[in-house]
Order: structure tokens, then C-alpha cells, then sequence
């Protein structure tokens, strides 16, 4: 799992490999904020490998304020290893 370019302004992209058995598990990538708080779900559909990107916004569509977020893939089953990502403005 990575993430490119990091830090970031705008867009970051988010290379993944899903952990065994994630993918019959409908996986997404959630990112969450420094305080731990969900801020953004992205859904993988049917795929256990490649990468998704994220556009620096919440699920609401407004625009994150600059600082740390952390993302990783999720599951009903399983989490991956969790990417530390810096946005800049």
C-alpha cells in the first residue's frame, strides 16, 4: 500500500494490494482525520488490487482543511496496514 505524491495538495493516489479474503467482503478505502474520525469512503468494487484516488474531500463533497489523515482498506472482515498522508493547501 502507498501513496503518491506525499504530502499532497489536490489529489493523492492510493496504490493498494487487499489482504487475503478482503475482496468477497465489499472492501473500501476509508480515510480518516488526525482526531480518528471517518471522513471519506471509497468503494472497491470487485477489485483486490490498484489504486483509487482521492480528491481531498469528504463524503459531503466539501474540501478537507490541510493536515494529517490516515487512510486504509477496510472490510467487514479485515483492515489493511494504515498509510499516514499529509495534506498541504
Amino acid at each position: 500500500t502507498n501513496a503518491a505524491p506525499n504530502p499532497f495538495n489536490g489529489n493523492v493516489t492510493l496504490g493498494f494490494e487487499s489482504p487475503a479474503g478482503v475482496s468477497a467482503d465489499k472492501p473500501m478505502v476509508r480515510v480518516y482525520n488526525i482526531l480518528g474520525q471517518a471522513v471519506r469512503s471509497i468503494p472497491l468494487v470487485s477489485r483486490t488490487t490498484g489504486s483509487v484516488e482521492w480528491d481531498s474531500r469528504d463524503d459531503a463533497g466539501g474540501q478537507v482543511a490541510s493536515g494529517v489523515y490516515f487512510a486504509r482498506i477496510e472490510s467487514a472482515r479485515r483492515v489493511s496496514n494504515t498509510l499516514r498522508l499529509l495534506y498541504v493547501k
